[in-house]
Formats: structure tokens, C-alpha cells, sequence
């Protein structure tokens, strides 16, 4: 794979992943996401 192609898959990818924080970001699942994330971060550490 040459370096112009394997650079053209990785900014496709990134633009695929942006879109997709994009439509988690418009639906209002970051305040799911952050709530499940510290109930366990919380867990791991022993206090939850």
C-alpha cells in the first residue's frame, strides 16, 4: 500500500468516526455515555 493511499484510509476513517460522535452528539447520548463511563470508573476504583 502506498503512502498516499494508506494516508487517504486513515483521514477516511477519521472523517467516518467524527460523523459518528456527530450523530451521538445530535441524538443526546453523551450524557449516557458519561454517566455509564463514571458509573464505572467509580466501580473500579471501589466507591460505586
Amino acid at each position: 500500500m502506498t503512502e498516499r493511499k494508506r494516508r487517504a484510509a486513515v483521514l477516511f476513517l477519521l472523517a467516518c468516526g467524527a460523523v459518528c460522535i456527530g450523530i451521538g452528539v445530535a441524538r443526546g447520548e453523551l450524557g449516557t455515555v458519561f454517566l455509564k463511563a463514571t458509573n464505572i470508573c467509580l466501580e473500579c476504583i471501589g466507591i460505586g
